[in-house]
């Protein structure tokens, strides 16, 4: 008796099997760039964060009733992002995305602050900057209104 079923295709498994696996692997190299991003931005947040942090602390001295303790938001710690300082900063590209054109050595960047060579950021820099230093103590002002020592 001869078989009745339709004939098929040869080589149809192949093909979709080929397919799905190349869906799969740029599924994979999409989730490992998200992954690289974001590992990028929290090192170089964590990085420039510690810096900061190291800069205001000398500002940090309550007890001491001197000028260089008061609140204020001068330059004392002000950090730019510049890629020499913090290598965090550069986000790697996964190769497979790289022959579809897309850009390597991304860097983390401001999209407001134009580029600076005088500042030493060939790119747009980005820029981090906190107040330091302790509130004046207002308990000392408080028995004399006239008081000028809340500037």
């Amino acid at each position: 008796m001869a078989d009745r079923r339709a004939p098929r295709e040869r080589g149809q498994a192949t093909t979709e099997t080929i397919m799905l696996t190349w869906l799969l692997l740029i599924f994979f190299a999409a989730s490992y760039q998200v992954f690289l991003v974001n590992e990028s931005v929290y090192r170089s947040m964590a990085a420039v964060h510690e810096k900061m942090f190291e800069l205001a602390f000398p500002a940090n001295c309550y007890s001491d009733s001197s000028s260089k303790c008061r609140y204020n938001s001068d330059k004392t710690a002000n950090v730019t992002w510049r890629e020499k300082d913090f290598p965090e900063i550069k986000i790697r590209t996964v190769n497979i995305f790289t022959r579809w054109g897309m850009p390597g050595g991304l860097v983390v960047k401001s999209n407001a602050r134009p580029a600076s060579a005088d500042k030493g950021c060939p790119v747009p820099c980005k820029h981090t900057k906190m107040a330091v230093g302790a509130y004046w103590p207002i308990w000392d002002c408080s028995y004399a209104f006239w008081a000028t020592c809340l500037k």
